[in-house]
């Protein structure tokens, strides 16, 4: 016997089953992106898919790529004739119908909706004709149910009739029945920002807060007001609080919100919203950085310096001694060196509050055909690799240092693991490529996010080189000046972009068994 939740009026579905590719409203779009909301989740059909063709070569399936309210629908796909037709069962129901209510069906494609009731204790299910209106692209058909006053609905079923004969797509965006009778929700209150996190002094992610009865209320749909006092959809939440993100710094430097509570008939109540602000503290001069894919290149190879600087910066001022361009405003530059020799690369960042400026000294080393000596992986000839701590002897640090993508060090039991590789004598490092968890076959969301890399030539005063934030990729290539160490420590401050968990499967700490490196006097 089917079980179902559709036992109250009013009764209204988008097919929305809480997630998607972007966010629609009443046919339109308002939000690209993705997203993934539960509490907006919607009652989707009983029966998946339970559909008897007649003429007509349909099936059903759910469609993300349009959708009524919410971000998918119903597709019905394939073939249909003239006066074929096809009976969607949908819904198991226990339904009371007082002589108010009314059925919408929300349709796109080239087909009529007809609306088939099976009621309780009655045998033959009753057929119902409706009269269709245009929402934008969108059509409805509408059903008067008064003459069913009294009686409850058991099963829910759509005949869909083709008019075309030819390959189509039909989708179904909202089903309901209700009482058109204006419904009284109750006010949104006390909106209040609860938490907040600031982005390179540009972006705010902030956590809103209301209070609320949730007379008649469905859920709450949140806009951000615009400078020019226009709403900008941001979400819809069952509940009474909603994260947004990345809200970019206006130049009024405040963010303004309304939260707007919708009712069981999917009507937006804006009498009874509530809105709230939050204020940026001042604009700060950004933070100057940059990072380069090469350090140690032969002349007339390309290097590409990236700005890595704060994303308030709204000028980037290159200057690059012996490289051709030596000057550039662009966030990432391609230069070129015609003599060997250590350059220097400076970074200017500004915006209206000021700016910095990032100075790498010897930072390029350039040499040319007389330079003879092999970069190789000194991880393959460490003589000691250490870490806090390892799940078992087969994914101890020394995997990760041993040139196999099969083998792995693994820590699960520390909040920040570290690895630390003994190369056993100074030598000369240029850069560093990690292999994370995507790279050995493993679920992307395992990847290390946020690590640093630091050298020593004693093991006991360490230097930083490197230090990546916000890491997704598989594999990473981190690349630093010439630089003499006998140490290196891998240290995870994130290992996982959600969790703490260490896995890489390869760290090659790249340059040469020598040191003393001088390109212009080999």
């Amino acid at each position: 016997m089917e079980k179902s939740p559709v036992t109250s009026l009013p009764f209204t579905t988008n097919f929305n089953v809480g997630n998607g590719d972007r966010f629609y409203q009443n046919g339109n779009l308002s939000k690209e992106g993705t997203f993934n909301n539960r509490s907006i989740q919607d009652v989707m059909p009983t029966y998946r898919w339970i559909l008897d063709n007649k003429g007509n070569q349909l099936k059903a399936d759910i469609d993300y790529s349009d959708a009524f309210n919410g971000g998918s629908s119903i597709a019905l796909t394939g073939s249909t004739i003239p006066q074929g037709e096809t009976t969607m069962k949908l819904y198991k129901s226990e339904l009371l119908l007082t002589g108010n209510e009314v059925a919408k069906i929300v349709s796109k494609g080239p087909a009529e909706m007809t609306l088939k009731l099976n009621f309780k204790n009655e045998t033959a299910p009753v057929t119902i004709k409706g009269t269709t209106n245009a929402i934008g692209t969108w059509r409805e058909t509408r059903f008067e149910l008064n003459r069913f006053q009294n009686k409850t609905i058991d099963t829910i079923s759509l005949t869909i009739n083709g008019t075309t004969e030819a390959s189509t797509k039909i989708n179904l965006g909202q089903f309901a029945i209700l009482d058109e009778t204006p419904l009284v929700v109750s006010p949104v209150e006390n909106a209040t920002i609860v938490g907040q996190s600031i982005e390179e002094d540009l972006y705010a992610n902030l956590r809103l807060k209301w209070d609320s009865k949730g007379d008649a209320t469905s859920m709450y749909n949140v806009y951000r007001i615009n400078e020019q006092g226009e709403r900008q959809f941001e979400g819809s939440t069952a509940n009474t609080a909603y994260y947004v993100t990345k809200q970019k710094r206006p130049s009024t430097n405040q963010l303004n919100y309304i939260i707007v509570p919708v009712d069981k008939n999917q009507l937006e109540h804006l009498a009874q919203a509530s809105q709230v602000s939050f204020a940026f503290k001042d604009l700060q001069a950004p933070q100057a950085n940059f990072t380069a894919n090469k350090s140690f290149v032969k002349v007339g190879e390309k290097v590409t310096l990236t700005s890595t600087s704060s994303l308030s910066a709204e000028k980037l001022d290159w200057t690059i001694e012996g490289g051709t361009p030596d000057k550039s405003n662009e966030k990432q530059v391609e230069t070129t060196f015609s003599k060997a020799g250590k350059y220097t690369i400076q970074l200017s960042a500004s915006n209206q509050a000021g700016s910095t400026t990032a100075t790498k000294e010897n930072y390029i080393t350039v040499y040319d055909d007389s330079f003879i000596e092999p970069l190789v992986n000194l991880s393959l000839t460490a003589i000691n690799a250490t870490a806090s701590g390892f799940t078992s002897t087969n994914e101890s640090p020394k995997q990760a240092l041993d040139g196999k993508l099969q083998t792995k060090w693994c820590d699960n039991g520390n909040d920040h693991p570290w690895m630390m590789v003994d190369l056993g004598k100074l030598t000369s490092i240029i850069g560093f490529k990690t292999a994370h968890a995507e790279a050995g076959g493993e679920n992307p969301e395992w990847n290390s996010r946020d690590y640093e890399i630091l050298v020593s030539q004693d093991n006991q005063n360490w230097t930083q080189v490197i230090q990546r934030e916000k890491n997704t990729a598989g594999v990473t290539e981190d690349s630093i000046p010439l630089t003499e160490a006998r140490y290196v420590k891998l240290q995870l401050n994130k290992a996982e972009q959600t969790g703490k968990v260490a896995r890489i499967y390869e760290f090659e700490i790249l340059g040469f068994q020598k040191t003393g490196i001088d390109v212009l006097n080999n």
